[in-house]
């Protein structure tokens, strides 16, 4: 089997299984991620069919057909379009553009392969010049005339038919299943059933981004030669799979509420705002490259570092909204930002351009609509949620989060950057102010460059003060490689003490890291990023202390940090070896007491970052453990998080071990 055949598509996860699906039936491939895309590659390759997605970026699958159409060259070539046949006109446009063939999105392997190879099969019928006829068609009180070809409607008559049949199974499949898990339900007590899909839905729809991310990343992997730039992959791809477990073991949770007739519980605990937040974003590296979105994120200072609330929730929260606006928006600003509200609560709002796809989101009420998610958390967890108007053609989604203050606890702010001299350069206003804010911080004096022509006078200017800049702090531009040439201009002038150069860009194109090195940056971070991560790359260009590859990455920041020391407290001995064996593959430092008492007397010795505590040991169980721990931090004034091990899910055991001390269970 030698034919080729070009798949246009832009979401990464549906061309990564086309392409598997066809290439495992024999078929060559070529890929391309947007119509316009598409018309180049096939100056390149010969193709005798493309597959192609109807809404895409810069070039959709309407506007690809018709260039194709009405070009000799290519107007031969059978063209399928993808749809979901949920939009009544999306069949005339189909007509309009002179389309062959359509083909439903939701499609199992073999049905897929089957119409690939009856198309092909039919080439010839597309090859045959026809006779066009103008139609006039009145279609959902709209008069239309289309001009088209007995065989070309004839082609999508049965196409269409082929494809209605094949939703009709997969209705009638998932209507058998559905009935079959209401007769198990059925032997429960109809009152102690109170199933609410909406979770689940949105925890389910949380998968696309990260597992997208994988597959990309493992495409980068294969075909990087850069030992730098493989090293920033790996630890994204473990950035997206320690997200994808964590979610996973949150729809586990929630699936066995479920079958309980019960509701995720919402459990108060104490963690850390910022870690929290920047948890969430961080899957979003990769989006902000491929959509060029430049994401700001803002946490206001006077916000407490320690909160108690629900993390998990607010979590999946920021992730969901974040979603929803990657999916209909690209090539714009976007600004998450958390402030103070009133007493109680804080907001977290997202502003970016008005788009009316989100509008008519927000109209839409069903158990897949931002509006139901929204609700579930109104009801559940007292969220107030609201899109609202925002100023300049922007909209504003404003989320007020209840919580409860952690007494006695802050962020321990010891900084050796006081005093360093810093300029931030950004012609985004909004990113350089949150940076400006940042760096105050931790007590640095910073000047901010809004105008990158501006930037050699800035350096100047600091020289002749007698008050040269130690760091500069670029901030690029979204797929904008200018600024290599900018930096190697500044790195290399002798009217000015050199700054160390950090670079805060998105993820980018292959060859990223070595063109920093070339431009003698000394560090090369990507947005949105962490503060921790900012503070530490500026303490390790300053002090020199490089790398051996020469430029300060998210890896090898990662690789200096001082090992994270987990206390295992845990009398079974299966049990240690297993938690042993995990966590020092994972990298931590891990020490094992095999009660209660151990446990303690360790605690006292010696710091640690995390302990693990089993709840049933001999000599002194998990409760007592935690409750000695907790009376030994008031005299030290610190706070180490425990987590309680237990197979157990009995709700008096985890208020109890809240009510110990514990962090979670």
């Amino acid at each position: 089997m030698n034919e080729q055949i070009l798949i246009v598509e832009d979401s990464l996860s549906q061309r990564f299984f086309l392409e598997k699906v066809l290439t495992s039936e024999g078929f060559r491939v070529v890929s391309a991620t947007n119509g316009k895309q598409a018309l180049e590659l096939l100056g390149q390759h010969k193709a005798d069919l493309v597959l192609s997605d109807i809404n895409m970026p810069e070039m959709g699958g309407i506007e690809l057909t018709k260039s194709l159409k009405n070009n000799d060259t290519f107007k031969s070539i059978p063209v399928v379009l993808m749809t979901a046949l949920n939009e009544p006109l999306e069949i005339l446009q189909i007509i309009e553009a002179g389309a062959d063939f359509l083909f439903l999105k939701e499609f199992e392997q073999g049905a897929l392969s089957a119409f690939i190879n009856d198309v092909l099969r039919n080439k010839s019928l597309v090859d045959q010049i026809r006779p066009k006829v103008i139609l006039k068609s009145i279609y959902f009180g709209d008069e239309r005339f289309l001009s088209t070809s007995d065989q070309q409607l004839l082609n999508l008559l049965l196409s269409t038919y082929r494809s209605a049949l094949q939703a009709y199974q997969r209705y009638y499949h998932f209507k058998f299943e559905f009935n079959k898990l209401q007769k198990q339900l059925s032997h429960k007590n109809s009152t102690d059933i109170n199933i609410d899909p909406t979770l689940l839905n949105s925890f389910i729809s949380e998968f696309r981004t990260p597992l997208n991310n994988m597959l990309h990343l493992i495409d980068l992997l294969k075909t990087s030669n850069d030992q730098q730039e493989r090293e920033i992959q790996a630890q994204l791809a473990n950035i997206n799979t320690d997200y994808l477990l964590t979610l996973l073991n949150d729809l586990q949770k929630a699936i066995d509420y479920q079958l309980k007739g019960e509701l995720l519980p919402v459990s108060e605990i104490e963690f850390n705002l910022r870690d929290c937040i920047e948890d969430a974003v961080s899957p979003f590296v990769i989006k902000t490259g491929e959509k060029q979105i430049d994401l700001t994120v803002y946490i206001a200072p006077d916000l407490p570092f320690f909160i108690k609330s629900d993390p998990n929730y607010l979590k999946h929260l920021i992730f969901y909204v974040l979603d929803l606006i990657f999916l209909n928006l690209e090539k714009c600003s976007l600004l998450l930002e958390a402030i103070p509200a009133e007493e109680g609560q804080f907001q977290i709002n997202f502003t970016f351009p008005k788009n009316e796809k989100l509008n008519a989101m927000f109209s839409t009420t069903n158990n897949h609509s931002p509006l139901a998610f929204f609700e579930y958390y109104r009801k559940n967890l007292k969220y107030k949620i609201q899109l609202k108007e925002a100023e300049a053609d922007q909209q504003r989604i404003e989320v007020l989060v209840p919580f409860r203050k952690v007494e006695g606890r802050s962020e321990i702010q010891q900084s050796d950057l006081s005093n360093i001299r810093a300029l931030i350069c950004s012609d985004q206003w909004m990113s350089g102010l949150v940076l400006e804010e940042l760096l105050k911080q931790w007590a640095m004096k910073v000047k901010v460059c809004n105008d990158l022509k501006k930037l050699d006078a800035f350096l100047l200017q600091a020289k002749q003060a007698g008050q040269p800049f130690q760091v500069l702090i670029f901030d690029a531009r979204p797929n904008d490689d200018a600024h290599f040439e900018l930096l190697k201009q500044i790195a290399s002038s002798d009217q000015y003490p050199k700054p160390e150069i950090i670079l805060l860009t998105n993820f980018g194109k292959p060859g990223d890291a070595k063109r920093s090195l070339e431009s003698r940056i000394a560090a090369y971070l990507l947005k949105p990023v962490r503060s921790r991560e900012l503070k530490k790359a500026i303490q390790a260009v300053l002090s020199k202390s490089k790398p051996d590859s020469g430029l300060v990455t998210r890896h090898s920041l990662k690789e200096a940090e001082t090992p994270f020391r987990i206390l295992v407290a845990e009398d079974n001995r299966v049990n240690q070896k297993l938690m042993l064996s995990v966590l020092k593959k994972s990298g931590f430092e891990v020490e094992l007491a095999t009660n209660g008492q151990e446990a303690v007397e360790m605690f006292k010795q010696k710091p640690f970052d995390l302990i693990l505590m089993d709840m049933q040991m001999p000599v002194m169980d998990g409760y007592q453990a935690t409750r000695e721990i907790r009376r030994l931090e008031t005299t030290r004034g610190s706070h180490t998080p425990i987590f309680a091990l237990t197979a157990s899910d009995d709700p008096k055991e985890i208020q109890g071990a809240i009510k110990a001390g514990m962090d979670m269970v």
